[in-house]
């Protein structure tokens, strides 16, 4: 459970890809509890493939391990940070549910980690 505390914790994901990639890479029987009994079960729940949402301001963080559910909290993300030069982004993705490493609704982003989400297309927002 401390893997699903400390990444749904942190705010910096991307300054240790390498190191996450691998945490959720290993012992892949195991890697269920990292969620609430709840979020296994809303995962389960879920069908077979998903269509899933990531905000942005960095082209280089179209593709990330953090994805979400709702299409609006992805907008957020996009616009939480006002960067100038940067517009923010809207990014659509697919996954299917076995590539989902785990589902997260702790706080309230309807959070999917995967690390093989197939990006449908990208959205540059206004500010």
């Amino acid at each position: 459970r401390m893997v699903g505390n400390v990444w749904t914790d942190s705010e910096n994901v991307f300054q240790n890809i390498g190191e996450w990639k691998r945490v959720w890479s290993h012992n892949p029987a195991l890697r269920e509890f990292c969620m609430e009994e709840g979020e296994r079960e809303a995962l389960a729940a879920l069908p077979d493939g998903l269509t899933v949402w990531r905000g942005t301001a960095r082209q280089r963080s179209i593709r990330g391990l953090s994805w979400t559910l709702d299409r609006d909290k992805a907008i957020w993300f996009a616009k939480r940070f006002p960067m100038r030069r940067r517009a923010p982004r809207l990014v659509e993705g697919f996954v299917h549910k076995r590539h989902v490493l785990a589902y997260f609704w702790e706080r309230k982003e309807k959070e999917i980690v995967s690390m093989r989400v197939d990006v449908r297309g990208v959205t540059v927002l206004s500010p």
